[in-house]
């Protein structure tokens, strides 16, 4: 008898929910700055989500430096957040997957809103798991009651 190889992942999840990323990156449009010693990069999309970022960009810095992005998220509001370069992706699509290792309460507040507006519950998938049955999820604080 001998054991065949099986993909326990895919049967543990949903279709939504096929990638081994914890919080799925969202594509969104707005403006992203990242800057670093080595280089300063613009872009008006970018991969989104609340523990990193795709920035794409022609010269991507080497894995391991540090920089800082600020992301636009409409009507004036900037977020800075310390990042480093985890990866580098081939010239097909050139950019660097970005980790972000340090970041305001107040900003991680903002950013998470700003994700839920852009993406819907599917942006946390905790939340999405947890309310998937209900037609939209109740107010904290009565969440925070209910527990």
């Amino acid at each position: 008898m001998t054991a065949s190889p099986t993909d326990r992942r895919a049967s543990a999840r949903d279709s939504l929910y096929l990638t081994r990323r914890r919080y799925p990156r969202l594509p969104l449009s707005c403006d992203l700055f990242y800057e670093s010693e080595e280089s300063t990069a613009v872009a008006e999309r970018g991969d989104v989500s609340l523990r990193g970022l795709f920035l794409p960009c022609r010269r991507p810095d080497p894995e391991g430096t540090r920089g800082v992005v600020r992301m636009d998220c409409g009507h004036g509001s900037m977020l800075r957040m310390e990042v480093e370069v985890v990866r580098r992706t081939a010239p097909a699509r050139p950019g660097m997957a970005l980790r972000i290792v340090a970041m305001s309460e107040a900003d991680r507040r903002r950013l998470g809103a700003f994700l839920l507006r852009q993406g819907g519950l599917a942006a946390i998938p905790q939340l999405d798991r947890t309310y998937r049955t209900l037609t939209r999820a109740p107010r904290p604080r009565g969440a925070l009651l209910a527990a």
